[in-house]
């Protein structure tokens, strides 16, 4: 995502400031580089090191970086984008943690190919028809079963690719799969 917060700030001027973090599977935070007190709208490149855990746990991972900044820097609000697993995390994160007052407030989520019904392409059928799928996985009934965990006000956007009419995957993640989130 290195290119998309490029461009957000010196095209769009979306922010004045980035950093990057990393968090280990023990819990311990790296930082590069740091915020100022003129930050408007800081990039926060956001990663996962040396870490193979379920993206649940990586939920639980990012509730203690999350903790962390809000104690060092006093964020009460953030936007969150994840590309794959990590729209995931970010999932599980707004559901598990929108009412914890030791967190900065997700506003928005945006999950970029994120595989909220696995992987497989018999659980997420072979046309865009909407309706439904041909088998929920564990992870989307435990994302459907918490959905009214979620903050009312969180804006969600899931963006899903096809490599074509006849291949209807990212070239990873089943299309339908991504757009599971609805």
């Amino acid at each position: 995502l290195d290119e998309m917060a490029d461009h957000l700030m010196n095209e769009y001027k979306s922010s004045n400031e980035e950093m990057s973090m990393s968090i280990s599977e023990k819990g311990t935070i790296t930082y590069q580089g740091k915020l100022t007190k003129d930050a408007k709208r800081p990039i926060i490149k956001f990663g996962f090191d040396q870490n193979q855990a379920a993206p649940m746990d990586w939920s639980d991972l990012l509730k203690i970086a999350m903790q962390d900044l809000k104690t060092r820097y006093g964020f009460t609000q953030m936007d969150g984008v994840g590309h794959s697993n990590g729209g995931l995390a970010l999932t599980y994160f707004a559901e598990d943690y929108s009412k914890d007052n030791t967190v900065p407030n997700l506003r928005k989520l945006v999950a970029i190919g994120s595989p909220f019904n696995d992987l497989d392409p018999d659980d997420n059928g072979d046309d865009l028809t909407f309706k439904k799928l041909p088998n929920n996985t564990p992870q989307l009934d435990y994302f459907i079963e918490k959905e009214t965990k979620l903050n009312p006000d969180l804006e969600v956007l899931s963006i899903a690719g096809a490599l074509s009419e006849d291949n209807l995957t990212d070239g990873i993640v089943p299309t339908n799969s991504s757009l599971a989130s609805r």
